[in-house]
């Protein structure tokens, strides 16, 4: 296991890129870009050098795991959380969506010309940028926790009664996202120093 998390290979399926227009060399710098930046939003500068001069000690972190949390009735259930690969995944495949549709010449930026295909209307790249990026915010996850003890701004909702602020954070609690796993693990010794931020969803034109 080694740093970056992801190589070019991991691209294919829902997530597939041509690998016909730009060096592998390229795509790896994208790839290594949007991982560093992604990872200390989530972890924090201190965590994200730990992590990645040390992956083998995070391996749940990474990988994934099943954890147990307690609900709001106070009973133990289970959550699949599906490690950082995936989430990087997808922040990742929305910004190599980007690239691909223009491409920086000697006279500015530019969109290539298709010479045996039609190209994607701009605004379903742009859906399918959006997509891609909002499926993983999701698994980034959201500040829980100031869910259940204020009314702060969370995925446009606002001063809600406490009741149902408190209903919200246990809904989002077993939900397997990084946040979530993190939030878990904060008190222990190795994430004492984990500093988290949040994302907002994208908007359907491609931009947040």
């Amino acid at each position: 296991m080694s740093f970056p998390l992801l190589i070019l290979s991991d691209f294919s399926g829902e997530c597939n890129i041509s690998q016909n227009k730009y060096s592998t060399t390229d795509y790896d710098a994208v790839i290594a870009s949007v991982e560093e930046k992604i990872l200390k939003d989530l972890l924090g500068e201190d965590l994200y050098l730990k992590v990645s001069a040390t992956p083998t000690s995070y391996t749940n972190l990474i990988n994934g795991c099943i954890y147990s949390v307690v609900n709001g009735e106070g009973v133990t259930v289970n959550v699949n959380y599906q490690g950082l690969k995936l989430m990087l995944k997808y922040f990742t495949y929305a910004e190599l969506l980007k690239h691909q549709e223009t491409e920086n010449t000697e006279v500015g930026q530019v969109e290539p010309l298709q010479n045996n295909s039609v190209r994607v209307a701009k605004n379903n790249l742009s859906a399918k940028i959006s997509e891609a990026y909002n499926k993983g915010v999701k698994l980034y996850g959201f500040d829980i926790e100031c869910w259940k003890n204020d009314n702060s701004f969370i995925c446009g909702r606002r001063n809600k009664p406490e009741a149902k602020q408190e209903y919200d954070y246990y809904c989002e609690l077993v939900k397997g996202t990084s946040y979530n796993y993190l939030y878990t693990q904060r008190l222990q010794t190795d994430y004492l120093t984990w500093q988290f931020s949040e994302k907002e969803f994208m908007f359907i034109n491609g931009y947040l």
